[in-house]
């Protein structure tokens, strides 16, 4: 476990943090630094909340579940974080259970969420970005987090490859993106916010054309195994995905913060206008 500890212990309590006179959320970023995307994702809300587009809001820490040496590509996340000047503290959840006994290694998520409750000071809430450990009860319980998935309320479940093949699968003409809170059962949290995004247009509906030509001959499952990501229409439907992503994420805590949304009492507010309005381009 590597920390500032000067740094991190010394906060004020949530909600009493001032500026200028204003009252500020302090939020803390949970990461696992598993590519790029994962930087992307914390850099941009860095830069939102520093220039005021969040606004009212402060980062109180960047937490990672890798430490140095573990993998390239968090390395550079973390090396990147380091720069922003933000206390961060980062826990390694692959070392931790290495090196319990075996009699204990059964638990070490439990286990391994307690160390983290004991050594994150609190925060109004906390957003998950690109973490990829599934909290427990004991966390849930003691932080209020907020995660995105790459789907509608009641959408497809899993990782964004579980959530884009089932669309495929099953022909959806529309999917979206959500924000939820987190609870111990994956993705099964109170929906927070969400937008909607179209799968038809003349693009798409030729390559729902080809797929369907293929699967006269082929299985998904067989097409899912030779191509993988690199299946056209497959990407085609998780860039749609990822364009939202990021202006889901900031109009929500940009609404968070101007307190349009109450994430004690979540309401499921469709953001779809203005994530659109953020968008440019249309791939359709």
């Amino acid at each position: 476990m590597h920390y500032d500890e000067r740094r991190v212990r010394k906060y004020r309590t949530p909600s009493q943090n001032y500026l200028g006179g204003d009252m500020k959320k302090r939020i803390g970023l949970f990461t696992s630094g598993w590519d790029k995307v994962a930087w992307k994702l914390i850099d941009t809300v860095y830069q939102m909340a520093t220039s005021g587009i969040i606004p009212d809001t402060e980062i109180a820490f960047i937490f990672s579940s890798r430490t140095e040496g573990e993998n390239p590509e968090s390395d550079r996340v973390i090396r990147n974080c380091r720069k922003l000047g933000i206390p961060l503290v980062t826990f390694s959840a692959a070392q931790f259970k290495k090196q319990l006994p075996d009699n204990k290694k059964g638990k070490w998520r439990e286990l391994y969420d307690k160390k983290i409750i004991k050594i994150l000071p609190p925060t109004d809430f906390d957003v998950l970005l690109g973490y990829m450990l599934i909290a427990g009860e004991d966390l849930c319980g003691k932080r209020t987090m907020i995660n995105l998935h790459p789907a509608l309320p009641g959408g497809p479940q899993g990782t964004f490859r579980d959530v884009v093949w089932k669309l495929i699968k099953i022909g959806a003409k529309e999917s979206g993106v959500m924000i939820h809170l987190v609870v111990p059962k994956l993705d099964s949290g109170p929906v927070i916010s969400y937008c909607r995004y179209p799968i038809n247009g003349q693009r798409v509906d030729c390559l729902r054309k080809t797929m369907q030509g293929r699967l006269l001959y082929l299985t998904l499952d067989e097409i899912k195994k030779r191509e993988g990501d690199s299946n056209q229409f497959f990407r085609f439907i998780r860039q749609c995905g990822v364009r939202r992503e990021f202006p889901l994420i900031i109009q929500t805590l940009k609404a968070i913060a101007e307190e349009r949304i109450d994430i004690t009492w979540p309401s499921n507010v469709n953001l779809t206008k203005e994530v659109e309005g953020d968008i440019e381009g249309d791939m359709t």
